[in-house]
Parts: structure tokens; sequence; C-alpha cells
């Protein structure tokens, strides 16, 4: 069972799943890509880091693109407007 976790656990670094890593992804947001820097950072730049970061680290480019994205949706949402209920 052990050997099965191991495998699971340690990926090739050239092997993207598209599955997130939780252990890179908290790597990611807290040294790499804080929330309060991503939030403020014009998009294009984000786009920029993240291409530097992967091909500083490529095993983490499952995670940056994810954080990518969420930024993404995050800004969409924001541009939503909002409805007011009266009453």
């Amino acid at each position: 069972m052990e050997a099965l976790l191991q495998l699971h656990f340690t990926a090739p670094d050239d092997l993207h799943t598209g599955k997130i890593n939780t252990r890179q992804l908290v790597h990611v947001r807290t040294e790499l890509l804080p929330p309060p820097i991503v939030a403020l950072v014009p998009f294009d730049e984000l786009e920029r880091r993240k291409e530097e970061i992967d091909s500083q680290n490529p095993e983490l480019a499952d995670e940056t693109r994810w954080v990518l994205a969420d930024e993404a949706r995050r800004r969409e949402k924001a541009l939503q407007p909002r409805m007011k209920v009266v009453a």
C-alpha cells in the first residue's frame, strides 16, 4: 500500500496530468503567487509571471495554471452587475 501511495505522490517532473498537487498549490499560493498580489497585478503581468515560474519550476505548471484560472473567474465575477432587491 505504501508503494502505491509513493507512486501516486511522486510523479515525474515532466508529467503534467492536469491534476493539482495540494502541497505544490499551497507553495504557489503562499510563496510565488500570493492572493493579495495576484488581485492587484494586471492579468498580462500575471501571465508573464506564470511563464517565468513554469520555466524555472516545470512541476508547478498545473498549479500556476489553476491559480490564473481562479483569478480570471474572480475578476469576471467582479465585473458582473449585481441585482438589487427592491421591496
